[in-house]
Parts: C-alpha cells; sequence; structure tokens
C-alpha cells in the first residue's frame, strides 16, 4: 500500500511477499515525463512496476530473475542515450540482471555468490563512466564497467537509496575532479536539479524554495558548513572555509524542498599537499647543486693531474735521439 504524508491511501497493489527487510522496492520518474513509478522486488523472484498514480501495472511487467530477491534494487541510469532509466536486480543466487524500462534485459552478470546487498552503482577514480559494485555474503566485492556510460551525480546511488533521480530531483556538485586545495577558502560550485512535474490543480504548494547545506569535513576534525536558500532550481556557488593544515576531507552538499524531500551529493578533496612537495624541493635542491659542484671540481681536478702527468713523459727535444 502506498499513503502519503497524511496516511490517505494512494493506491494498493497485491504482489508476492516481500523480503524480511521490507527494502526491495524503488521509486522512479520511469519515462522522463514527470510521472512517477514504483518497482517491487518480491521473494518469489518476480519484479512488479506499477503507477504510483493510480497503482495499475506498466506494460511488460512483471519480470522474474533467475532467484528470490533479497538485495534492494537499484534504479538508475547507465545507457545515457536511451530514454528512460534502468534496473538492477540482484538475485540471492548471485545473477545481476539489467533491465531497461520496456522490461527488456539488457545485461546479465553472473557472480556465483550468494547476494544480499544491493548493487552500488559509482565511478572509480573519475574515469568518467559509471561502474557496478556488488558484494556478496562470501565477503567478495566485484566491480563491473558499465561501458558506454556517462558519469552523472543523479545516477549515482548508494545502499540505502530507493528513489531514483536521474533527471529528476537533486543537487549536483560541480568541478567535483580531486585536486590540492591551497588557501583559507574553496569556491563550491554546485547546481540544483528539478524536473518534477507539479500538479497544480492538486496541490496547493510548490518545490520552491530550496535550502542547500554546504558541508567540509576533513580527517583532522577541521569541519565546517554554510548555508544558503534559493528561490528556484538553477547552478550557485558558496564559499566553504578550508583547514589550514595538510590533511584530505570531503566536500558535501544536502538540499531540501518545501516538501521536505532531499538529495545529497559529495567528492573528496586534498588540502595543502603541495607544501610536502616544495618542501622536498628545497632540501633537495641545495643537496644536488652541492654534490653537482663538488663532482665537477673533482673533475676538473682529475684533468689537470692527467694533463701535467702526461706532459711530464713527453720528451721537449730530440737530443737524446740524435745522440744514439
Amino acid at each position: 500500500m502506498v499513503t502519503t504524508n497524511s496516511s490517505r491511501a494512494t493506491f494498493a497493489a497485491k504482489s508476492p511477499p516481500l523480503n524480511q527487510t521490507g527494502t526491495n522496492f524503488g521509486v522512479v520518474a520511469w519515462n522522463g515525463d514527470g510521472a512517477l513509478d514504483v518497482v517491487v522486488g518480491t521473494t518469489s523472484g518476480a519484479v512488479h512496476a506499477y503507477r504510483a498514480e493510480d497503482g495499475s501495472a506498466l506494460g511488460g511487467w512483471p519480470v522474474r530473475a533467475s532467484d528470490k530477491i533479497l538485495a534492494p534494487i537499484v534504479l538508475t541510469k547507465i545507457r545515457p542515450n536511451k530514454l528512460g532509466l534502468d534496473v538492477i536486480v540482484a538475485a540471492h543466487d548471485g545473477v545481476v540482471n539489467f533491465f531497461d524500462g520496456k522490461a527488456t534485459c539488457r545485461d546479465v552478470v553472473d557472480v556465483a555468490e550468494k547476494i544480499y546487498a544491493a548493487p552500488v552503482v559509482t565511478s572509480f577514480a573519475g574515469s568518467g563512466a559509471l561502474d557496478v559494485v556488488v558484494s556478496t555474503m562470501q565477503g567478495n566485492v566485484h566491480a563491473f564497467r558499465a561501458k558506454g556510460s556517462k558519469f552523472d551525480a543523479l545516477a549515482v546511488s548508494s545502499s540505502d537509496s530507493h528513489a531514483a533521480r536521474v533527471g529528476y530531483f537533486g543537487v549536483v556538485l560541480r568541478d567535483r575532479a580531486h585536486r590540492v586545495v591551497r588557501g583559507t577558502r574553496i569556491n563550491v560550485a554546485y547546481e540544483i536539479v528539478d524536473r518534477r512535474v507539479l500538479n497544480v490543480a492538486k496541490s496547493k504548494r510548490t518545490h520552491e524554495p530550496y535550502q542547500i547545506t554546504i558541508t567540509l569535513i576533513a580527517l583532522d576534525g577541521f569541519e565546517r558548513s554554510v548555508t544558503a536558500k534559493h528561490a528556484h532550481a538553477g547552478k550557485f556557488t558558496l564559499w566553504v572555509d578550508v583547514p589550514a593544515t595538510k590533511t584530505r576531507g570531503e566536500i558535501r552538499a544536502r538540499v531540501v524542498d518545501a516538501t521536505l524531500n532531499d538529495a545529497e551529493d559529495a567528492y573528496s578533496l586534498s588540502f595543502h599537499d603541495n607544501y610536502e612537495s616544495i618542501l622536498k624541493w628545497l632540501v633537495a635542491v641545495p643537496f644536488l647543486l652541492a654534490s653537482f659542484v663538488a663532482i665537477r671540481r673533482a673533475s676538473e681536478e682529475a684533468l689537470e693531474l692527467d694533463v701535467f702527468g702526461a706532459s711530464a713523459t713527453i720528451p721537449t727535444t730530440s737530443k737524446g735521439k740524435h745522440e744514439e
């Protein structure tokens, strides 16, 4: 059953039992029209999809996985040029299925180990592509590159997220490439994305304004937060203080709309790492110069000894030879 925040039932749909955690479902704006759909996985191995507005089943669904589904379903976008989102279903027997919005299985990966946790979609080392990370009950972690995918901060998922925000709602931190920050402040650039369709006839509230909180947390215990309020979605910047010592940390952005829906994004940074490199050069350069001068001086002295020693054995006249 799906209810509103006032406990009014929106719709009720009957499906086979969920898992014991009750978390193998996802909420998604499926085909780009802004309307929400609900995707549910069951212990029978079936995946159902319903329209959130009235609970009617979407065409082509349900589909069936190879085994019962205990892991939460992941809704993301790993095919950038295709309409709609992708559904990643990890069956308990280790088979991971990738479905599109038309219930077509686009790919299958078999890790041959029991899966209980949701796959995580992320991007390693800022490669520009998305990776799917799967952990198993045997203690192994598998990572797969989604070839042809493009990094989208709204497509990145976590194990406790059950709402797909691609092309829907969220905050995206820009200039996220790992770098070394110097100085006393950093200008954090971010974008608030909100493409939700608002039914004005039924809703008296809007999604605006948006409250954004930028938090910097460093490993040395340094922490700073700044907040701002924006009347509309778009691109903005905020200045945040940075630690004065050499350390590493994280920039995290959290946006909350007028209906208290929230979204987050984060990336990591280093602070003042170059100071150590400069110190190394300050120590190394004089040593290298002194070594160069010593070697050069030794070479010159050796050359002088060689020249004078050789010249002493060279006869200056031919007198001795004529006398013979």
